[in-house]
């Protein structure tokens, strides 16, 4: 939500505690808080628009990301989902399945890359010219990205 250009994440103390009370876990209300930080990480605060079903599952796979990060198992991620979300969905919020399905790849995503080793992301420095087929480099950002003609990418 927008004010003064400022962004804001309300949330209601009392909906929480009950969250976590149906859930029988204090993760319940932690999904909710990754969520809505998703949202404004993603940018889908800036727009003035009510929120949609993309927005809203690819808020879901941030929060299974974050969950991970943070120690929580995958049935722990998946509870308050699976305890408050609606079975059949809404205009603005998709069915409960495809809710749990993209939650569980934010969180395999996150468990996938910490088993990864650095060296499985970063290309040799002498194979960069052979290998690599395209640059990118985004505003803000001092690194520079490279890809591969097989979608493999780097950071250098």
């Amino acid at each position: 939500m927008s004010k003064e250009k400022k962004r804001y994440i309300r949330y209601n103390p009392s909906f929480m505690k009950r969250v976590n009370d149906s859930t029988k876990t204090d993760w319940a209300a932690i999904s909710v808080l990754a969520h809505e930080i998703g949202h404004h990480l993603l940018g889908h605060t800036l727009r003035h628009q009510e929120s949609n079903p993309g927005d809203e599952l690819a808020a879901d796979r941030y929060s299974g990301f974050i969950l991970f990060q943070m120690g929580a198992t995958l049935e722990e991620t998946l509870r308050c989902i699976e305890k408050e979300g609606d079975l059949h969905g809404t205009k603005t919020h998709p069915p409960r399945r495809a809710r749990i399905d993209v939650i569980s790849e934010g969180w395999k995503d996150a468990k996938r890359l910490k088993n990864k080793k650095i060296t499985d992301f970063t290309p040799e420095r002498s194979n960069i010219e052979e290998t690599l087929k395209y640059t990118c480099s985004f505003v803000g950002d001092e690194n520079t990205y490279y890809v591969n003609n097989v979608n493999q990418n780097g950071l250098v």
